[in-house]
Formats: structure tokens, sequence, C-alpha cells
């Protein structure tokens, strides 16, 4: 490495006796060996590594960051997908943390609000359990109807077999909305166990939960 160095070096000495002479400036940058180079240009392929350009008397006037390589920038343009999935994930996260913090100031009031939804349900499950036990009432009877009937030999009804039919739909159906009510129980449950933790989260994070504010700039991915 001490031997590439030292080449560049006397490569470009010659040139730069004459810089002061022509006012020409200097750049200065790293190639992809790793070496150090002074001159009075730059090859393009070595652009995107950044530079700086220094005056004849070796005054630094200007400082080029590195850029993205041909590589880098391929890679960069391949994940554009990817990227613009992640900043519309960012948002809708953004989104739904603003909303949280609007309807909820402490992990006490999700909890309120989670009790209050489950009472609710509740209530819709006990109404269609007295609902389902008047029609099982209903229709033991009926079908104890039925049953006297074939046991002296007459014919049920269309109307009574009817009725049972009707009858056993209905418990069905009601026995079917509690068995979805407490699985909709559940999902609530889980649902504001996670707005608890995220609430708390935000919280915890001054800085971020600032951002959510009104008027603020939004937050930056982490």
């Amino acid at each position: 490495m001490v031997g590439i160095g030292a080449l560049v070096l006397s490569l470009t000495v010659p040139a730069l006796a004459a810089g002061p002479a022509t006012g020409k400036k200097l750049y200065r940058y790293t190639n992809d060996k790793g070496v150090v180079v002074l001159g009075f240009s730059i090859p393009p392929d070595q652009v995107y590594r950044g530079y700086s350009v220094l005056s004849p008397n070796g005054t630094v006037l200007e400082v080029v960051q590195p850029s993205m390589s041909p590589k880098e920038r391929e890679e960069y343009q391949r994940r554009a997908p990817e990227r613009l999935k992640e900043e519309e994930a960012r948002k809708k996260q953004e989104d739904a943390d603003r909303q949280l913090i609007a309807v909820f100031a402490t992990a006490a009031d999700v909890d309120r609000a989670r009790d209050r939804k489950l009472e609710a349900i509740d209530l819709q499950i006990s109404v269609s359990r007295s609902n389902a036990s008047r029609l099982r009432t209903e229709l033991n009877a009926s079908e104890e109807q039925a049953a006297n009937r074939e046991r002296s030999g007459q014919a049920v009804p269309d109307f009574m077999v009817d009725k049972i039919d009707s009858l056993q739909r209905q418990v069905s159906q009601l026995e079917d909305a509690i068995r979805k009510r407490k699985q909709e129980k559940e999902r609530v449950r889980q649902e504001y166990a996670k707005d608890r933790e995220r609430l708390e989260y935000l919280l915890s994070q001054p800085e971020l939960l600032r951002s959510l504010q009104p008027g603020e700039k939004s937050a930056q991915p982490r």
C-alpha cells in the first residue's frame, strides 16, 4: 500500500508544481484501493466516493459528501416498492397512534372502554340465552305433543311439524349467535390489549408523543 501511495503522489507532484501559477483547483479523493489521490481532476467513476476541492495553496474550498455507488443505486431502485410499503405502513401506524391518543389519555381509560364493550356483549349473550331457553321450552312441549299423537296412532299435523322445525332453527340460530358473541369477546380483549400496550409505549416516549400532536411534524420511522 505504501508503494501505491508513493506512486500516486509522484505522478501528481509535477502537475501540482504548476498549480499556483495556473490557479487551478485541486481535487482530493480516496480511490477504490483506499489511496488518497490529489490532482487537478477526478475520474467520473470516483465522484460518488466524495471528494474535497482545494485551492492551489491547499485551502479546502468545498467538501462533497459521498453518494451512492452504481451498485448501491441499483439496490436502492430495486427496493423502491419495499420502501413504499414501509412508508405506507409507517403512515398507517402514525394515523392509528394519533387516533389512539385522541381517544385515550391513560391505560386505565383503555381498561374502562374494554369493560364497557364486554358488558354490552354479555348483555347480548344474556338476552340470546333467555330467548333460547324460552324457545327450547316451547320446542319440548311441541315435540311432546307430537310424540303423544304418534303413540296414540294419530298423524302429526303439518302445522305442528312446521312449528317444530321453525323452533329448532331459531334455537340453533341463537346458539350460533351466542358462540359468535363469545368469540367477539375474545377479539375485544385482544384488540384492547394491543391498544393498551401501544398507548403505554407512546406515553413512555415523550418526543414521539409530541410529534403526534396537532401541528407537530410527523414522527420519523424507527
